[in-house]
Parts: structure tokens; sequence; C-alpha cells
């Protein structure tokens, strides 16, 4: 094989790797003539081989003079670097990734159609400038919220109490001073001052659950089976009288506000200890078990919460109609009378705001007299 030959043959192969790679290439001599096109350049430029060979690039694309093509091809030529950039190409209408390398005579150009690319990123980022600007309008939304609700407490603190207190120390002086009264009259004094106390104690609990829909959250990890213990051992001191068995699995923790879930807990095992009172045998227990054993959502078919593990209080105290279920976390709706257990309605209320606050659900299991088990997650 002679010298031709052998060049023939080179430069047929160096012509099927070009033609075989996936990017747009044209080669530039040193007089920014074109020397080669590959057919993914012919496609992308939409000019052919016959139109660009030995012309000069700046010619046979004018657009691109005084723009950073020209910039970073001459730069490229100048100080033998290879450059990487990417731009808008007004002339094809498309964003061009584009690769320049230095040779011994002109420079060697890849091309890529990156346009998809950048629109995507586009409506990326105004998807993301979109939600920005909702988040900053919901915060600003939260914010006047969260002040109406702390001039609606300083409200409630203030310009309620102050009459409620009147009209139970001026009740108290009649009763004191206004000793010719009858036996009705005494009673009747003696309901205003009771319905007085009581609307305090519904004030007062209403600013409780203000506070803890507000208060900055905390998280630490935490001993549950500690903090019941805690409780129970505060209800038992209280009662010494009542025979209450707690069963307490040890060693449960979870990453939660503190002050947040001991009020969780004193709720819902001052529920447990109320309403197992009028039994003889009393049982308390605190535990956790994995989500998947729970016959709530096979039987529901409803979606897994952001946990794995759920919680739960249990008693075999008085229990409630499930009819009824759907009362059992809205302020001031309560499922027993005043005069079977005594109570503000509150409570729950309050443990599922707290639940919410720390990214879980709540709800609850029960059968008439024979007890409740109330199930929360915590994220």
């Amino acid at each position: 094989m002679n010298c031709w030959d052998a060049n023939k043959r080179l430069s047929q192969a160096v012509t099927e790797l070009l033609e075989s790679i996936s990017d747009a290439f044209f080669a530039l001599d040193g007089d920014w003539r074109f020397t080669y096109i590959n057919s993914q350049a012919e496609n992308l430029l939409q000019r052919s081989p016959d139109e660009l060979l030995n012309r000069h690039i700046w010619s046979e694309f004018p657009a691109i003079v005084g723009t950073i093509f020209e910039r970073e091809y001459r730069r490229a030529a100048t100080e033998q670097v290879t450059v990487r950039f990417e731009e808008f190409f007004a002339p094809l209408d498309k964003w061009l990734g584009v690769r320049v390398y230095p040779a011994a005579n002109g420079l060697s150009v890849y091309l890529q159609d990156i346009t998809e690319r950048k629109q995507e990123q586009s409506l990326l980022q105004e998807l993301n400038h979109n939600l920005e600007q909702r988040v900053t309008e919901r915060t600003s939304q939260l914010e006047a919220a969260n002040k109406e609700l702390e001039a609606f407490s300083y409200s409630v603190s203030h310009d309620l109490r102050a009459p409620l207190r009147s009209i139970d120390g001026f009740s108290l002086a009649l009763l004191e001073r206004c000793t010719n009264l009858d036996e009705k009259g005494k009673h009747y004094l003696q309901r205003i001052r009771a319905a007085s106390q009581r609307m305090g104690e519904l004030i007062e609990e209403l600013l409780h659950l203000s506070r803890v829909t507000r208060s900055e959250m905390r998280l630490q990890n935490l001993d549950l089976s500690a903090v019941v213990r805690n409780i129970a051992s505060e209800l038992q001191q209280a009662q010494p009288e009542r025979a209450v068995e707690f069963a307490i699995a040890p060693d449960i923790t979870a990453p939660v506000d503190p002050q947040l879930i001991r009020v969780l807990f004193e709720n819902l095992l001052n529920n447990a200890w109320k309403f197992t009172s009028r039994k003889k045998f009393a049982r308390i227990e605190f535990g956790n078990l994995p989500l998947k054993q729970l016959k709530f959502f096979t039987e529901r078919s409803l979606s897994p919460f952001n946990s794995s593990n759920v919680y739960f209080i249990s008693d075999n105290g008085a229990g409630f109609d499930m009819a009824y279920a759907a009362k059992l976390f809205v302020a001031f709706q309560r499922l027993h009378s005043e005069d079977e257990f005594p109570g503000n309605g509150i409570g729950l209320a309050t443990v599922k705001r707290i639940v919410l606050r720390h990214g879980g659900q709540i709800w609850a299991e029960s059968t008439l007299d024979r007890g409740t088990t109330f199930f929360f997650t915590l994220r």
C-alpha cells in the first residue's frame, strides 16, 4: 500500500468517525473558512456542505458577529484554549451547547441542540418563581391571621374575663351582704356565680388552644414512656383511693416538642382516667406498634401516614358510640353529658392540633362500656 492509499483510507476513517457522532460538527481553517461539515451539522444549521465549504463563517452567518460566538471562537484560536458555552442562536431560534477546540490550523466546533433542556429549565424557574410568590402570599396571609388571632386572644383575655370577674364578685357580695334573701334568691346567685366561673374556664381553655396553635416548635428526641409514667404518677397521687393499672411500654422515643407533647399526653391520660372512674378494675395502656398491623388501614384502604409507627392510649372505660366519632376532635363538642363526666370539650381539639403540628394524624376506636383507644402518628 502506497502513501496515497494510506492517506485515503485514513481520511475515510476520520470521515466515518465524524459522521457517526451525535453532535453537529464543523471545522474551520485559519482564515475562518469551513473545511468540513458533518450531516448532523448540515441538519442543525440547515445549510448544505456545497453552500458552506470554503466560505467564511462571518459572511455566511453575519448574525453571530459581535456576539459570544465570535468572541469565544476568536479566543480559542488566539489563546489556543478549549472553550465551552451555551447561547441562544437567533438565526435558528435554538439554544446551542458549544465546544470549541483549537487545531493545528483552525478550529474544531461541536454543537448540541439544547433548546428542549433550556425550555424545561425556564419552565422550572417560572414554576419556582410562582411557587415563591404563592409562599410569600400565604406567609403574609398567615402572619395577618396570626396577628388577628393574637388580637382576639388579647381581647378574650382582658375584655371578656374582666366582666366575668365582676359578675362573680358582685354575686358573691350579694350573697354575703343580703342576709334577707330567701333560698331561691341565693340559689339564683349561686347559679350566676357557677355560670360565670364556668365561662372563665372555657375562656382559659380557648386561650390555651390558641397558644398551642401559635407556639414555636422546638423538637428534640424525647422518652415518651417517661412522660406518660410521670403523668400517671401525678394522677395516682391526686386520687390514691382509685385502683388503676397502668401498662406503659418502655423506651418509646420520638422527636417532638417536649412542652406540646406533655400537653397531648395530659389530655389523653386525663380523659382515660376520667372515663374509667366508674370501673371497679380500671386499666390504661400506652404503647406503639407498626403501622402495617392496624386494621384501620386494611379495612378502609387508606394510604399510610408519614410514620412507620403508631402510638396509642387505650382504656377500658365508658367508651362512646362510633357514629358520633366525627365530633370527637371539635371544640366544645362532647359525647357525654356534664352530669355523667365533667369537661369543657376542648382537650381533644387541643390534642388534634398538637398532633397535626407534629405532621401526624389522630383517630379513635371505641365501643360503649368497653373502652376507647386513641391512635396517633408523629412524623
